[in-house]
């Protein structure tokens, strides 16, 4: 309807302007309706009764203050994450998943009561700490590394934090190693090479227990898993999204955390 000089929806009201800005609703607050996205002549827009708006994550304004605001409170990282964090910055490719997908892994651990837990990509160790320090004393994590230097660095890393006694470090590539390793595992975490990721998925959850749950990173990869073609790695990320959306026996979603982490469910 027409208020004022200005169509209102049910999430909010714009004009005719050269940028407006939705002032209710889910949306970002930087999303902006540019005069050429508008239809040219008024009466091509939709009542308001009419208008279909799906409501997406909202893009918080200052993000810096709100990410350290929750950061102290939720995933901090200790002073030996800090140091692995470092010594991969120095050493090898700064990779590593962040701390809000460390602290999540950890949750997921924590809340499946997880034994037995399998991840593709040790790289230093990062994220292996994290999962690891939730596993009872009698948990098992067997982690896969393709190169030498970073197999070398997590078995360093791993000693440090006190966690050599549960952690395997299984040397090789991830498709040789995984026809050694049966399982069953509670979880499996997946964060290595992205073209063969679909392969990578069905070896894991072959090996997942009924209920088991299935965390591959780097989902999202920064938005360009949107556009095919662009290049073999994201084309295996696609491949894999359709993999998880197309098995009635999974449950599966993506989440907005790092650079994207995709979840599913085994069924049981």
């Amino acid at each position: 309807s027409l208020e004022n000089g200005a169509y209102r929806c049910p999430y909010g009201r714009f004009s005719w302007s050269e940028t407006t800005i939705f002032d209710r609703g889910t949306f970002s607050p930087d999303i902006a309706l540019k005069r050429a996205d508008l239809p040219r002549r008024r009466e091509q827009i939709k009542p308001s009764s009419q208008l279909a708006v799906t409501p997406s994550a909202v893009n918080l304004r200052g993000m810096d203050s709100l990410e350290q605001y929750l950061s102290e409170r939720y995933w901090s990282e200790d002073e030996l994450l800090r140091e692995v964090r470092a010594d991969t910055a120095e050493r090898g490719p700064s990779i590593q998943v962040s701390a809000e997908a460390g602290r999540l892994l950890a949750l997921f651990v924590r809340a499946l009561g997880a034994s037995r837990v399998l991840e593709v990509g040790t790289l230093f160790g990062y994220s292996g700490i994290w999962i690891a320090r939730e596993l009872p004393p009698d948990g098992r994590l067997d982690t896969i590394e393709l190169e030498q230097l970073h197999a070398d660095a997590a078995e360093h890393w791993f000693e440090r934090a006190g966690l050599s006694d549960r952690v395997m470090v299984h040397r090789g590539a991830a498709v040789d190693v995984l026809a050694t390793l049966p399982g069953p595992y509670d979880i499996a975490f997946i964060d290595a090479d992205k073209e063969p990721y679909p392969q990578y998925v069905r070896l894991a959850l072959e090996r997942l227990r009924p209920g088991g749950l299935m965390i591959a990173d780097n989902a999202i990869r920064q938005g360009r898993i949107v556009e095919a073609g662009v290049d073999a790695g994201i084309d295996g990320i696609r491949a894999m999204h359709d993999l998880l959306a197309s098995d009635s026996s999974l449950i599966a979603t993506t989440l907005p955390v790092g650079d994207g982490m995709a979840i599913a469910v085994k069924g049981l």
